[in-house]
């Protein structure tokens, strides 16, 4: 009986476990920057949801130069509040710069505007088609 189980748990160490994928959805742009949100990371903790968001230079860069800057964002959905955790800033090679603390209280979201789609994706599970496996992958589609 030792033996069956002890075969049991080597069996189930050597199944791979599966990775998901990113999946950064471009829910806004301006003719300055894009908004990207990574939907698979959406998660709750306690009455928040937390989403990572993106918001990455669309011109004056070359194209090779994978600066932009990310921020995780909570909000409390019933409520219409949101604050900013933490944001990173990514550097031209995409690895991790300078980070910063967020916001120390939840402000109200208005009902329209950027800080309000970022919540609809958050909390109502709203998507939009224009997706990409990365931000890297946003940059190298040429920023569109």
């Amino acid at each position: 009986m030792k033996i069956a189980f002890a075969l049991c748990i080597a069996a189930a160490a050597a199944v791979p476990t599966l990775v998901s994928a990113e999946e950064w959805h471009l829910f806004s742009k301006s003719a300055a920057t894009g908004y990207l949100a990574e939907v698979t990371t959406i998660r709750k903790d306690g009455d928040t949801t937390i989403v990572t968001l993106a918001r990455v230079p669309r011109r004056g860069l070359a194209a090779s130069d994978l600066s932009h800057e990310v921020e995780e964002v909570a909000f409390r959905c019933e409520a219409r509040q949101m604050k900013t955790l933490s944001s990173t800033e990514m550097n031209a090679a995409g690895a991790k710069g300078e980070s910063f603390p967020g916001d120390a209280e939840f402000e109200a979201v208005p009902a329209r505007g950027l800080r309000d789609d970022l919540r609809q994706i958050a909390c109502d599970n709203a998507r939009v088609p224009e997706t990409f496996a990365s931000v890297q992958a946003y940059i190298e589609a040429g920023r569109p």
